[in-house]
């Protein structure tokens, strides 16, 4: 497994991870997976740690084992989250919908 570093990105091995590049980050016991447009990667980290690593504003737990990306929702109910790719997540937050609307806000500003 790989290790992290940095707050924007991430440099790994022979490769980057930008944070705007990450659709969502799932959590599998004590690592991580990191859902990207053209790959899956793990890396030995617990989500929360990942969490401080991420832009919160661009970045949201929707449930204990998910951080979605809000620039990907492409649409959301009581019980999911829908991503521009196709991929369907649980939704358990309550206040989900108060902190998308706040993103929409600011990139439409």
């Amino acid at each position: 497994m790989k290790r992290l570093s940095s707050l924007l990105f991430w440099v790994l091995v022979f490769q980057t991870v930008f944070a705007q590049d990450i659709l969502y980050v799932e959590a599998d016991n004590k690592q991580v997976r990191l859902h990207l447009f053209d790959r899956v990667e793990d890396y030995n980290y617990l989500l929360r740690e990942v969490e401080k690593m991420l832009p919160s504003g661009l970045f949201y737990r929707i449930q204990r084992s998910y951080l979605v990306n809000l620039q990907y929702v492409e649409s959301y109910d009581a019980k999911s989250v829908t991503l521009k790719n196709g991929e369907t997540l649980p939704l358990k937050a309550k206040d989900f919908q108060k902190a998308y609307h706040n993103f929409m806000f600011l990139v439409n500003r």
